[in-house]
C-alpha cells in the first residue's frame, strides 16, 4: 500500500494478493478535526496500522500530518520512502522523525527549524539503509547548518 496525498487528494493504493493496485481516495484530507471528522482520522490511521506491505507514503499537504499519522506509520516495517511536510508547527512532534531509521528515501517539503534541527541525529539512525535524501527549503543552502555533516565536501559558492 502506497499513500498519496497530493492538493488535500489522499489516494491509498493497496496492494492485494494477486498483486493488482486498486486505489481508495480520501479527498481534501482535513487539516483539523471537528468532533464529527475524527472518525476520518481514525479509519486512516487504523488503515495504515493494518498495512503489512506499506512500502512508501508521501503526506505533503502542510498542516495535515500529526503525531499520531507518524506513529502508524512506524509500525509498517517495510516502509523504504517517505515524503512528509516538513513543517511540523506543532502538528506533530519532529522527534518521531528519528523512529523511521530503515528508510532508503527521504523527502521533506519546506521543513520547519525543529525538523531541520533534527535531520543531524536522524540521519546518523538512518545511515545504514538510506540512498536519498530531499530537501525542499526556501532558504540558502548556506543557512542549513546541518549540510556540512551530510555532505563533508559541501561548498556553497554564491
Amino acid at each position: 500500500m502506497s499513500i498519496v496525498l497530493v492538493r488535500g487528494l489522499v489516494k491509498i493504493w493497496v496492494m492485494t494478493q494477486a498483486k493488482s493496485h486498486s486505489p481508495l481516495d480520501i479527498r481534501d484530507f482535513p487539516k483539523s478535526f471537528s468532533p464529527a471528522a475524527i472518525k476520518i482520522l481514525d479509519i486512516v490511521l487504523k488503515g495504515l496500522r493494518n498495512c503489512v506491505n506499506l512500502r512508501a507514503c508521501t503526506w505533503t499537504r502542510d498542516g495535515s500530518l500529526n503525531s499520531d499519522i507518524l506513529q502508524a506509520l512506524q509500525a509498517s516495517s517495510s516502509l523504504q520512502e517517505l515524503e512528509i511536510n516538513g513543517h511540523d508547527d506543532g502538528n506533530y512532534d519532529p522527534d518521531l522523525l528519528k523512529g523511521f531509521t530503515g528508510l532508503t528515501r527521504i523527502s521533506l517539503i519546506m521543513p520547519s527549524a525543529a525538523v531541520i534541527n533534527r535531520l543531524g541525529p536522524w540521519i546518523k539512525l538512518a545511515r545504514n539503509t538510506l540512498q536519498t535524501l530531499t530537501l525542499v527549503c526556501k532558504v540558502s543552502p548556506s543557512q542549513l547548518p546541518v549540510l556540512p555533516f551530510l555532505c563533508p565536501r559541501f561548498r556553497h559558492r554564491p
